[in-house]
């Protein structure tokens, strides 16, 4: 049986609870009666709370008329999920009944249904706040001290853990002759400066000069993420090198951005959901195997940071905040093209009351991405030259021909640590397209489509890079944390992506930098 409120505990929890009743009556106020389900929170709020009392003895003595009420009025109201009139019923019979009563088959058949309210009630007066937040367009700072413990904590787990793994793995099996190192004495930062990051860098050095230096076109990497480094290695740049400055602020920006990515998670989880399942998702998200490119100088991070918290505040009704990060997230990363229309599919389905202008809301977010598709326009009069330049520049194939290679890469007997991650990628392709479907049935379609883009372009061009394009989908991460409510399910998953993704940290440090000035 789940532990007993103490009474300060259940003081506590009853001050809460009236604390949520004065919101929801100045919801009622504000909105001149239009909030028709204000009186349910007030009489719903109240009977879970003094279930919860009764067991010490300080209930308050009209909890029965408080529950029929409550069920008279959802009886008529669609505002929350779910019979909470049956739920009022079982509460009001468990409340009747004291422990230690009857140690029979049935007290322990109550017992356990008894302990079930105690964990449920807290979690299901949060959702009703949630509701009363959303509908009075009001929410909770961004620096909320309670929606940063779990991410701050998943945060330093999942990070100093890979740092310190990919340190001992690159001290006691280094790299044999790499090419070029950003920190060639520093086995602690070196191992997260691989693969792309240099061509990130070259977009500072040489802007986008396409086939001009005779290395493949660089414009198919986006600026915000390069841009921002440069303007943040300025101060370091007077202590080092410009090209160490540069990847010790892309590296201080990944892992910073990722941090708020986190806090983004958890925030909109609790949103959508409850706190319970944030909790689950920003662990899901820090362990997940491919999670170990938020620590490298990519800008998975930051994309993933701007995709989330565009929806967290669009959902608490700070529309031109959401729109000003889905307009950044577009010319962070290509599929960040498509927030734009995503945030407008989320707008439709708030109330006309609580939204600015559908225009004014569109200028915003489509912003930044129309000035760099009129810089691509103006000087290579072509719109989308990243995606031409992507095939014509760097030889790649869409489609069938994709696949073709893909077919070829692992005919040819691939060695471990290339052809692991590709068969992860591989298994994670229907699985994919399972949670896919799950998520526009029960988020709709603004989450599906942030999501099925990716997912797309992952599939269509480069299954290499899938685990990469999957990490940056949340909404995904979110599902699962609701569906994964079974603790042992849930820590299975989560011992298996923590392993998994601590192997694929280690072959990612060890494999050689491409591109670059």
């Amino acid at each position: 049986m789940t532990q007993e409120l103490s009474e300060r505990q259940a003081r506590r929890l009853f001050a809460n609870a009236r604390y949520l009743f004065d919101i929801a009556c100045m919801a009622y106020d504000r909105t001149e009666g239009s909030l028709d389900s204000a009186p349910l929170l007030q009489k719903a709020l109240h009977a879970a709370t003094t279930v919860l009392l009764r067991v010490r003895g300080i209930m308050p003595g009209d909890y029965e008329q408080n529950a029929r009420e409550a069920q008279r009025i959802n009886a008529d109201s669609k505002f929350l999920e779910g019979d909470i009139g049956a739920r009022l019923v079982e509460l009001a019979e468990l409340a009747v009944w004291e422990p230690g009563a009857d140690d029979g088959p049935a007290g322990r058949a109550r017992s356990e249904r008894y302990g079930e309210i105690f964990r449920w009630s807290p979690d299901w007066m949060q959702t009703v706040a949630r509701c009363v937040r959303r509908r009075q367009g009001s929410s909770a700072p961004v620096f909320e001290s309670d929606g940063w413990r779990v991410p701050l904590r998943a945060f330093l787990v999942t990070r100093v853990g890979l740092m310190l793994l990919v340190y001992l793995g690159l001290r006691f099996v280094p790299v044999s002759k790499p090419p070029w190192s950003a920190f060639p004495h520093n086995a602690l930062l070196d191992g997260w400066v691989r693969w792309d990051a240099a061509w990130y860098y070259s977009v500072v050095v040489r802007g986008y000069d396409l086939l001009q230096s005779g290395n493949a076109p660089n414009v198919i990497f986006f600026p915000l993420y390069p841009v921002l480094s440069s303007i943040v290695s300025v101060p370091l740049s007077l202590f080092t090198t410009d090209d160490t400055a540069y990847y010790l602020a892309a590296l201080a920006i990944s892992h910073l951005s990722f941090l708020f990515a986190l806090a983004g998670v958890h925030r909109l989880t609790t949103l959508l959901e409850s706190r319970d399942v944030a909790h689950r998702a920003t662990w899901l998200v820090a362990l997940f195997p491919f999670s170990y490119i938020f620590s490298a100088a990519y800008p998975e991070s930051l994309f993933l940071a701007l995709c989330v918290w565009t929806f967290a505040l669009a959902i608490e009704n700070r529309w031109r905040w959401a729109g000003a990060l889905a307009s950044l997230a577009a010319v962070t990363q290509q599929p960040g093209l498509i927030l734009a229309p995503a945030l407008m599919l989320l707008y439709r389905r708030t109330p006309a009351k609580a939204r600015p202008s559908a225009a004014s809301l569109l200028a915003i977010a489509a912003a930044a991405p129309l000035v760099l598709i009129a810089y691509f326009v103006r000087r290579y009069g072509d719109p989308v030259v990243f995606i031409h330049q992507y095939f014509a520049g760097w030889h790649g194939a869409w489609g069938l021909q994709h696949w073709e290679g893909v077919g070829r890469f692992f005919a040819g007997d691939p060695p471990l640590s290339q052809g692991l991650p590709h068969m992860w990628n591989l298994a994670l392709v229907p699985a994919t397209l399972v949670v896919l479907v799950a998520v526009y049935r029960k988020y709709g379609a603004a989450f599906g489509v942030v999501s099925t883009v990716p997912f797309l372009v992952a599939v269509a061009v480069t299954l290499g890079g899938y685990g990469r394009m999957i990490a940056v989908t949340f909404p995904l991460f979110v599902w699962l944390a609701w569906r994964l409510r079974a603790r042992p399910a849930y820590l299975v998953v989560c011992g298996l992506f923590g392993l998994t993704q601590a192997m694929f940290a280690c072959l990612f440090s060890h494999w050689g930098v491409t591109g670059g000035p």
